[in-house]
């Protein structure tokens, strides 16, 4: 209970460390209505039009959604986090953080990091080739990267995307 209490003393947003966006992603594969009660606050849209359920939860400059796995199951098949506020300094630097620590996690394994920007798209990249591509920017505002995990149960993935991060957890490697 008091790891629920902590978590939520502060809203989780992307000022947040490594170990909060992890302690969401134990709920992957969950029973959605533990996540609900977890969670202790109105979804701001619920929707279950094509038969299985997605959840929005909306904060003060992030959204947390769920999607029921498509066995209609009622257990969580892709959990997502975004930033909605654009601010491509604050993206950045977070998710150069969490980067890292993604990387020091010994619960996940790298599994490759993916660079575009006009003029290329790169989709096989190591941790190093993927910061060099960043380094090597000219308008970092332009650009999306990320990089993806896999854990036991699911493919992690952090991206930045023209200056806002998302996390996701799921079953599937999206391109």
């Amino acid at each position: 209970m008091l790891k629920y209490i902590v978590l939520f003393a502060f809203p989780l947003c992307f000022g947040q460390e490594h170990k909060d966006l992890m302690y969401y992603s134990g709920f992957y594969n969950k029973n959605i209505d533990e996540f609900m009660t977890f969670m202790n606050v109105k979804p701001a849209a619920l929707d279950s039009s094509n038969g299985l359920r997605q959840i929005v939860y909306e904060f003060e400059d992030y959204n947390v959604g769920i999607e029921e796995h498509p066995s209609g199951n009622d257990r969580i098949g892709e959990i997502y986090i975004f930033q909605t506020e654009h601010n491509e300094n604050r993206a950045a630097t977070r998710w150069k953080k969490i980067f890292e620590a993604m990387n020091a996690d010994e619960s996940v394994v790298y599994m490759r990091g993916i660079f575009q920007d006009d003029s290329k798209k790169q989709n096989f990249l190591t941790p190093s080739e993927l910061i060099s591509h960043l380094d090597a920017a000219s308008d970092p505002a332009n650009v999306s990267y990320g990089a993806i995990y896999k854990g036991d149960e699911a493919y992690y993935s952090l991206f930045a995307v023209k200056g806002k991060l998302v996390f996701t957890v799921n079953g599937k490697i999206r391109n």
